[in-house]
């Protein structure tokens, strides 16, 4: 591997670490989606195994709930759209938290990992240009505003409907 210098190290630190605390707000938003929408908004009559850990379970439920629950009709557009970039953006965040980092040049991050399946394991690749990870952080941050307004919005929502306001 390519020995990075000092501010490569520190920039890749800050991005995947900006990275990583950032997913944990989104999986945080999307849990506190998910309960409000299974408790007060008929959630419970889908039926579909509530996501514990996996990020996909979480975006395949709320896909679910904003698809087809008429009391959260209103935030139906809106709420895809962003679960769409979502998850758009999960296989980015994926490789730069659990892909082993193999070699660094001035423009490129390279990540490898393994894949194990049923009756094959391989090694899977992929590069990441530097450059790109400030666009990708920046854009990160405004897809988990987002959805902060979004958790936010659904959330008072719940609490009128739980109090007979709405």
């Amino acid at each position: 591997m390519t020995v990075p210098s000092e501010e490569q190290w520190n920039k890749i630190y800050h991005i995947v670490g900006f990275i990583t605390i950032t997913w944990a707000f989104i999986e945080r938003f999307m849990d506190d989606s998910i309960l409000f929408i299974y408790n007060v908004f008929d959630g419970k009559t889908i039926p579909k195994k509530i996501p514990k850990t996996k990020l996909i379970l979480k975006i395949e439920l709320l896909k679910i709930y904003l698809e087809q629950l008429p009391k959260i009709s209103q935030y139906k557009d809106n709420g895809l759209r962003i679960i769409n970039t979502v998850e758009e953006f999960s296989s980015q965040r994926h490789w730069l938290v659990h892909g082993a980092l193999i070699k660094i040049t001035p423009d490129v991050l390279y990540f490898t990992k393994y894949k194990y399946g049923q009756n094959k394991h391989q090694i899977e690749n992929f590069e990441h240009k530097i450059t790109d990870l400030d666009k990708y952080a920046k854009a990160l941050q405004d897809i988990t505003t987002e959805l902060s307004v979004l958790a936010q919005n659904i959330a008072e929502d719940a609490m009128l409907q739980k109090h007979g306001l709405q």
